[in-house]
């Protein structure tokens, strides 16, 4: 966020800025990376009884409903609600996969991904156009 007063440029899930937009809130958006969704420390997340993850990211939406196709309604796990960088027991995590890269843990893809965007409101000042511009610039050279 660059304006303490009001956003002004945002990095979010497709569905926010589906939503923003629908509002009619973005002047340009850009999709900047697709991050795929892990579990670490587990090669079958049906035998799971315990998974943690964070409540409040669109990851552990993605994953119960994953939970539910493939190991059934019936399937009782209890999940253990966590800030994911609060790694303090040895118990599967939900988490993106360049999370678990950067914090060395094993992973198994569960072919799950999230396209996240850069977007630009309107009103935008001159210095907050110029770094939404910046911004892009230096993703498209991280591609």
């Amino acid at each position: 966020m660059i304006s303490i007063s009001k956003p002004s440029i945002i990095i979010a899930p497709y569905y926010v800025i589906k939503t923003l937009k629908e509002w009619d809130l973005i002047i340009h958006n850009e999709k900047i990376i697709s991050e795929q969704i892990v579990i670490t420390l587990s090669k079958n997340i049906c035998e799971e009884k315990v998974i943690a993850i964070n409540s409040f990211d669109l990851s552990s939406k993605l994953f119960q409903k994953k939970l539910i196709a493939e190991c059934g309604k019936d399937h009782k796990t209890d999940f253990s609600y966590v800030k994911i960088r609060e790694l303090t027991s040895n118990i599967p995590k939900v988490m993106y996969k360049s999370e678990a890269e950067k914090l060395g843990l094993p992973y198994s893809n569960l072919n799950i991904s999230v396209d996240f965007y850069i977007s630009l409101f309107k009103n935008a000042s001159k210095i907050e156009i110029e770094t939404y511009e910046k911004l892009r610039e230096v993703v498209k050279k991280l591609k």
